[in-house]
């Protein structure tokens, strides 16, 4: 256990500066622990529930396999592991997102905002399509091309050697 809390440790002070404010703006081990005692927990539980959480807030684990890490190693039922989990994106995930939201987005300098842009394409679609009448002109054929003239004086190249 003392190793994965080191890793998580570490894995923390890799992440970005403002990531790593959001994170501890939120206090989301007090809230996982507010969580565990909600379910009473066994203080290994509560423990394993809190690696499992900050493996996945750090990016270590996909936030994916959350429930079924919860239900193997928590030893819990899946209903236990559903509340657990809706009371860890409501408590947790959420204010993490709206704190990070956009304004930590990588592409943006300092004093810049986000903007999204969508194109505009009903516009393109409600116009209407441009009429063109199409003439049938008659077909003919290409006329025939006199035979190629060989490109070497004498009409036979130097470098090639004869069939036999």
């Amino acid at each position: 256990m003392e190793e994965i809390k080191k890793t998580l440790e570490e894995q923390f002070h890799s992440l970005p500066s403002n990531m790593q404010q959001t994170l501890e703006k939120v206090e989301w081990k007090k809230k996982v622990k507010q969580i565990s005692d909600e379910e009473k927990f066994t203080s290994e539980q509560s423990e394993i529930l809190e690696i499992i959480v900050g493996c996945v807030l750090y990016g270590l684990e996909e936030p994916d396999g959350l429930f079924e890490k919860i239900v193997s190693l928590c030893s819990v039922k899946e209903d236990v592991a559903t509340r657990i989990l809706a009371q860890i994106d409501d408590k947790i995930m959420s204010p993490i997102e709206k704190e990070y939201g956009t304004e930590a987005l990588p592409m943006i300098e300092p004093g810049e905002t986000a903007h999204n842009t969508t194109p505009e394409e009903k516009a393109f679609m409600d116009a209407p399509a441009p009429i063109t009448e199409v003439k049938e002109s008659p077909v003919t054929p290409p006329e025939p091309q006199p035979p190629a003239r060989p490109a070497y004086s004498g009409g036979v190249d130097p470098y090639r050697e004869p069939i036999e």
